[in-house]
């Protein structure tokens, strides 16, 4: 996925989309023996919008400080904690 289509991605808002038409992270495995860069692409093929997406009925937005450390680095750390 490149960077524009990250940013593209980034805007998609709540509001938008219907709960149920998000993809729910709740049941989602992680194949841990995988690098992490694969586990963080993994993701995000998985759930289409790794900003966007659903934890069981809940619609979840998740936003980054623009100067802070980009979403594959924080979504790598999520999927490296065992």
């Amino acid at each position: 996925m490149t960077l524009s289509a990250l940013k593209e991605l980034q805007k998609a808002t709540i509001a938008s989309h219907r709960d149920m038409d998000l993809v729910d992270i709740s049941e989602l495995e992680i194949d841990r023996t995988k690098p992490i860069e694969r586990r963080v692409m993994d993701f995000i093929e998985t759930v289409g919008n790794p900003y966007l997406f659903r934890v069981d009925d809940m619609a979840v937005k998740i936003s980054f400080n623009p100067s802070g450390k980009p979403l594959t680095d924080a979504v790598a750390k999520i999927l490296s904690v065992s």
